[in-house]
């Protein structure tokens, strides 16, 4: 029987190590669960917000070959929706994950799903402590409007949003609102030691 196709859309990921704990997560249930997923990953094709350098040695805006799943690096010219639009009827993805809620990619997706100019799959979002009230802290203004205008739009409407932890759930309605759909998943640990490679396809 075929596996559900679950495209993973996120800031950083493999080679890169600078942005953490988030891109860990996609790392390690990736690695946990790919024999019962068929994951495919868009990234973008530098390490962390800092560090704008494109990798070396993998193939950008095209597909890799990862340890896990196959990996699409965006370079900066291509960080837009219609590429969004057409990455996503590219893999015909039977439900979308996001891990991060203020990151431009995510942005894209949920105007395209409001738009319905992507196909209706479910949508997972992993705010990986965005809501936290340090994390809130930080840029407050920008991300108070934006919280605002996502809202006023509907564009949470429909969400599954996963935590990490039991606290977690607290954070986010206390930003969003009470009527979420939230699950609550714990983000596993490394399948094992190795950290994963990938290769231009």
């Amino acid at each position: 029987m075929q596996k559900p196709v679950i495209l993973i859309i996120c800031d950083y990921y493999l080679p890169g190590f600078e942005s953490g704990g988030a891109m860990r997560t996609i790392v390690n249930m990736t690695a946990r669960l790919g024999d019962e997923f068929d994951f495919r990953i868009v990234t973008r094709d530098h390490d962390g917000p800092n560090n704008l350098t494109p990798y070396e040695g993998v193939n950008i805006d095209g597909w890799n070959t990862g340890s896990t799943s196959p990996i699409y690096y965006l370079s900066r010219a291509e960080i837009r929706t219609s590429t969004i639009r057409r990455l996503i009827a590219q893999v015909r993805p039977d439900a979308i994950y996001l891990n991060s809620f203020f990151s431009r990619l995510t942005i894209f997706v949920l105007f395209l799903r409001k738009l319905r100019r992507i196909a209706a799959v479910p949508v997972i979002l992993a705010p990986e402590g965005e809501f936290s009230s340090g994390a809130l802290s930080l840029k407050k203004q920008k991300k108070f409007l934006y919280i605002t205008a996502a809202k006023s739009l509907g564009l949470l409407k429909g969400l599954v949003w996963k935590a990490g932890s039991e606290p977690e759930p607290d954070d986010i309605r206390a930003a969003l609102g009470d009527n979420l759909n939230i699950r609550v998943a714990p983000n596993m640990p490394p399948a094992t030691m190795n950290e994963g490679y990938v290769q231009s396809a």
